[in-house]
């Protein structure tokens, strides 16, 4: 049995920074806190990643530091992580490669992402209509090894989306 934290980034400004692209769209500070309560949460029902995927782009990545952060202390920052490109504004399906890749010995995921993929995703996974930033879908996925996980073999435990991530 394995377990994957589908993570969408927290609220970001509406602009990137002068002279930078999307890529480097920062959380404003609604996303910060968003990201905060998530790493809150995560901690209080014990929902602790063995290992974090994430897409590169800076609002992932601080999303990422912030919930590590409320989980693991100033420890946070040594969980074994990846922050790849190629997740940037990834489909559902580039996704769905992605995690099949991971190694077998990765108990818990967590995978940070961008819509329209995290959405598509947790549509798919769990009939998740509404993925607002900062929304956090735990399932569980049938399979001894990511090699084999399948949308059609996973189960949807829990959502938590922080109470500003609806507005």
């Amino acid at each position: 049995m394995k377990t994957l934290y589908l993570l969408r980034h927290a609220h970001t400004l509406t602009a990137a920074p002068p002279q930078m692209g999307d890529h480097e769209r920062i959380l404003s500070p609604q996303g910060a806190e968003e990201a905060r309560a998530v790493g809150r949460f995560m901690k209080k029902n014990e929902l602790y990643p063995d290992f974090v995927l994430s897409s590169s782009a800076t609002r992932t990545i601080q999303t990422t530091m912030l919930v590590t952060g409320m989980l693991f202390g100033q420890e946070g920052g040594r969980i074994p992580s990846r922050f790849d490109r190629g997740l940037y504004h990834a489909s559902a399906d580039k996704i769905i490669s992605e995690i099949r890749q991971q190694d077998s010995s990765i108990r818990n995921l967590l995978l940070v992402a961008h819509n329209p993929g995290a959405a598509e995703l947790a549509l798919r996974l769990g009939q998740i209509e509404n993925y607002a930033p900062a929304t956090l879908a735990v399932f569980k996925a049938d399979c001894r090894d990511w090699a084999a996980f399948s949308p059609d073999a996973v189960t949807l435990e829990m959502i938590f989306a922080p109470e500003s991530a609806g507005h």
